[in-house]
């Protein structure tokens, strides 16, 4: 494993593509400088502003576009950076920040370590940049706690090969290339922006140290590997401020054993991928053939707290295709129990061989359900399709789903049977929980061949999985630990329970372009909101 430090002179090279961007130096009339509305965004990812992964993180080096936003094209020298180049400056909530970069449509800059950001909201970041023609009006970019992205060899943002070195067994960096592959069960150093407020941090403008380390203050941050194989794996050796450079981030991860090889395999260290180079042995990396499948779920989800919206019935499917794509092995969970919990998201953007299929207009029939037709939503990777069906329309009998077909993927019909669900007999009136003893949750009318899957949520950016326990439906009842409520004091909490299939053994369905076939489940889900603890 390699130690924390900076890139060597070939990769010094990288950043100044990077991060410059040269061009010819242009002179412009002076006219008021001005910042297109929403041109602030992630130097690294570029990721457009409108989109969840768009915030500015503190520290991190942030890309503005606009008009006449400088008179010629300079770049800062050496350390500590400075507040004006060229005579362009800019203020973000009135305060100068440091500046790697300006000319007349893009100034790369600091975000002040001091930027205001939220656990449970955006913090609210203005910017302004002045030159000797006046000083723009103000935009309001949106501050998050972290937002770490990679930076692109070309520069290109999200989906392009990454600014990503590959470590030997003696220490010796190169980068990694489509010629110059990772190993899997090798290191690499990925570079990029965003991670978040660090241990030690160097001051704004100055470069992090060696001795002491700036080490990122969410220490078990790591890298995601291809978030559609089913082996996504996160492991961080190091994660932190660059040794030697302003506002870039470093993390050295192990790229995992099992990982899926290619030449555009995804990685990431926040929500926008680059790609990596991945080859047993090193060397040229081969692309393994692209596979398919689908997934389709019938839910019902019951608020048991909250009677302004009782019930919400629907139908979801995907459909997705990668290079060397996996079927999931068999999970004590359900599909989509948890959705959005800790998972690696669908990509943002374009990455090579990932295309989106889909199976045309879908039909749903079945009890006390008019016929229904879904479009297909594409998204990413994947072609996603979301339904919200009329309250009572999920109910325990048999449907049946039936795809036209369309792009990629031809016609099919497929049964499905809904059981009974469960009678939740625990309540939970929103508000405080109180108590020191174990929390229980009981039900009664499991089957057997059912499962029953019990989740605490904390709302925290998002939800994300607390705590979960999974038992037959016969059952009837869990119990959780009160240590767990140390993690979800003051916080927005949810329990849910959710009832299905017993997912070891999934029905499955077959389509033309449907490589590896598909899954199809129902889910009866029971929800407790607006509880603290």
């Amino acid at each position: 494993m390699s130690s924390p430090g900076g890139p060597d002179g070939a990769t010094v090279r990288v950043w100044v593509s990077i991060l410059a961007a040269l061009s010819a130096s242009t002179i412009v009339m002076a006219q008021k400088p001005v910042i297109y509305a929403g041109g602030a965004v992630n130097a690294a990812g570029l990721v457009p502003v409108g989109q969840p992964s768009s915030g500015l993180a503190p520290g991190s080096i942030a890309s503005l576009f606009g008009q006449n936003l400088a008179a010629t094209t300079v770049t800062s020298q050496g350390y500590p950076l400075q507040s004006s180049l060229g005579g362009t400056s800019v203020a973000v909530n009135g305060k100068a920040v440091p500046l790697f970069y300006v000319s007349p449509n893009q100034i790369n800059f600091q975000v002040p370590s001091d930027a205001p950001w939220s656990y449970t909201a955006y913090g609210q970041i203005s910017i302004v940049v002045t030159t000797a023609a006046g000083s723009s009006d103000p935009i309001v970019a949106d501050g998050v706690e972290m937002n770490g992205m990679i930076f692109t060899q070309d520069g290109g943002g999200c989906g392009h090969p990454g600014t990503i070195m590959n470590v030997g067994a003696d220490g010796r960096r190169s980068l990694n290339t489509p010629k110059n592959s990772v190993s899997p069960g090798e290191f690499i150093e990925i570079y990029g922006t965003g991670i978040g407020p660090v241990y030690n941090s160097p001051p704004d403008g100055s470069p992090a140290l060696s001795n002491p380390l700036s080490g990122a203050v969410q220490g078990s941050a790591g890298a995601g590997f291809d978030f559609q194989s089913f082996n996504a794996t996160m492991v961080g050796a190091f994660s932190g401020r660059a040794p030697g450079l302003v506002g870039v981030d470093q993390v050295n991860s192990l790229v995992p054993p099992a990982v899926r090889e290619g030449c555009a395999v995804p990685v990431l260290i926040g929500p926008a991928p680059a790609t990596l180079s991945i080859h047993t042995g090193g060397g040229q990396c081969v692309d393994p053939a692209i596979q398919s499948t689908g997934s389709l779920l019938l839910k019902k989800s019951v608020m048991l707290n909250d009677s302004a919206v009782p019930e919400v019935d629907s139908f979801s499917g995907s459909f997705s295709a990668s290079p060397g794509k996996q079927l999931p092995p068999p999970s004590p969970a359900l599909p989509y129990a948890v959705e959005n919990f800790g998972e690696i998201p669908s990509p943002s953007c374009v990455i090579p061989g990932y295309s989106t299929p889909d199976a045309g207009g879908i039909t749903l029939t079945g009890p006390g359900l008019p016929s229904t037709q879904s479009a297909p939503v594409k998204s990413g990777g994947s072609t996603s399709y979301n339904t919200v069906l009329a309250p009572g329309s999920v109910s325990s009998g048999t449907y049946e789903i039936a795809a036209a077909g369309g792009n990629g993927i031809g016609k099919f019909q497929v049964p499905v049977t809904v059981g009974s669900g469960v009678q939740v007999t625990s309540q939970f009136p929103q508000g405080q929980v109180k108590g020191t003893g174990p929390l229980v949750v009981n039900w009664t009318g499991g089957v057997a061949g059912e499962v029953v899957i019990v989740t605490l949520l904390q709302h925290l950016l998002g939800y994300d999985r607390v705590n979960l326990q999974v038992v037959s439906a016969t059952a009837g009842t869990v119990s959780f630990d009160p240590t767990v409520f140390t993690i979800l004091n003051n916080l927005s909490t949810e329990i849910d329970v959710q009832v299905g299939p017993d997912p070891s053994q999934p029905q499955t369905f077959s389509a033309s372009g449907l490589t590896l076939g598909g899954q199809i489940s129902w889910m009866i889900e029971y929800r407790f909101v607006g509880l603290t603890f």
